[in-house]
């Protein structure tokens, strides 16, 4: 008797866990967040005013400042890895 199991991976990340250290929040989650801060120029509490609309209205994200700037910090030394990698011969 052959049973046959199918088992869906599913990955939170394409990246290697190097290039992106341990996050509560989600890559996209941190793009969407920067996107807002630096290229919308919408500040802090605007963003929460507009997670909380757009997201489940039930739940609060806290997301302070510091969270902006370890977001561009966690996205820079990404790049900075990856252009590491890239230019190792």
């Amino acid at each position: 008797m052959v049973i046959n199991i199918i088992v869906q991976h599913k990955t939170f990340s394409l990246l290697p866990y190097q290039l992106i250290p341990y996050c509560k929040y989600s890559i996209p989650f941190i793009f969407k967040i920067l996107k807002m801060n630096h290229i919308d120029d919408k500040s802090v509490m605007d963003i929460q005013v507009i997670l909380s609309e757009t997201e489940n209205s039930n739940s609060y994200i806290d997301l302070a400042q510091s969270s902006i700037y370890r977001f561009h910090n966690i996205i820079e030394d990404a790049i900075t890895k990856l252009l590491a990698v890239a230019n190792y011969p």
